[in-house]
């Protein structure tokens, strides 16, 4: 039973469209659909990290980028270019609020 199951997610790997259309999407789109073909066994795990974090790397999904990391080298700290990738990610996020705070008190309910 387990052995069809197996072959069965094998014959769905000759089908998967993931690669083809993956090129027309947005990284962040991609990403569920890693996460779902991870879930569904029909590629090697390390491969599907690999992928997953070479596609993170190029996005601001820091954290998830850290967590995708730890997973596929199985430790507990991240390189420093990740943690100040996270850090200067952050400072842009705070410098976006600052510069939309006027606009974000127009539109408050307060």
């Amino acid at each position: 039973s387990e052995k069809n199951s197996r072959s069965d997610f094998l014959a769905m790997a000759e089908y998967d469209l993931t690669r083809t259309i993956s090129q027309y999407l947005d990284r962040h789109l991609v990403v569920p659909l890693l996460e779902y073909i991870s879930v569904k066994s029909m590629y090697d795990s390390d491969t599907i990290l690999k992928g997953k974090l070479e596609l993170l790397m190029k996005t601001s999904m820091v954290d998830f980028t850290c967590y995708t990391y730890k997973l596929l080298h199985d430790v507990e700290e991240v390189p420093k270019e990740l943690v100040d990738k996270r850090q200067e990610t952050l400072d842009r996020i705070r410098i976006m609020e600052e510069k939309m705070a006027p606009i974000d008190k127009i539109f408050s309910t307060e």
